[in-house]
């Protein structure tokens, strides 16, 4: 999993929208390891209403006993609130993995090399790049974490697309 860094609409938001064409480019930096023609085949887009992030989903071709597919895994998966009555629609299942889901984005949002992530979180490093990653059903997830583009280890999107670079720089300069 990976979401659209620096790409923020107003502070501490972000926009959960990517050009097609660029989110190749994007998953084959962030995903290290995974081939172009298994990314082109089996990477899948979506979003997450924490901090209306973007999510580039693609499970490992290695991937046992899981499909590799987000959607088959989770075809309930819907941008509903945790808080709201329709989070009910969902069944347990779902809205287990929506509240680990955000549990995780949190984490990649702030971990660094040296955080302690405490139990249910744990970090782990691939190819050089530091991920968050949770365990959910026997599933491990992983999501890059931020501190690989604000390090500068990872470049993300390029500054041209940035939207409303004032809030973003604001934001940064404050933490």
């Amino acid at each position: 999993m990976s979401s659209v860094p620096g790409f923020r609409t107003i502070a501490s938001m972000y926009s959960p929208t990517i050009r097609y064409k660029d989110a190749i480019p994007f998953a084959k930096e962030a995903m290290k390891g995974y081939e172009e023609a298994h990314l082109k085949v089996n990477l899948e887009i979506s979003s997450c209403l924490y901090k209306s992030i973007g999510l580039l989903i693609c499970g490992n071709a290695m991937n046992r006993l899981a499909p590799i597919s987000f959607y088959e895994k989770y075809p309930q998966y819907a941008l509903i609130g945790s808080r709201t009555d329709d989070f009910n629609r969902m069944d347990k299942q779902h809205q287990l993995m929506v509240l680990k889901l955000n549990e995780l984005l949190l984490a990649a949002e702030n971990i660094e090399p040296d955080t302690d992530t405490g139990l249910n979180l744990t970090k782990v490093t691939r190819n050089g790049i530091l991920y968050a990653s949770v365990m959910y059903e026997n599933i491990q997830f992983l999501c890059v974490a931020r501190h690989n583009y604000t390090s500068g280890k990872l470049k993300g999107t390029s500054e041209t697309l940035v939207r409303n670079r004032r809030s973003a720089v604001t934001e940064e300069a404050s933490e």
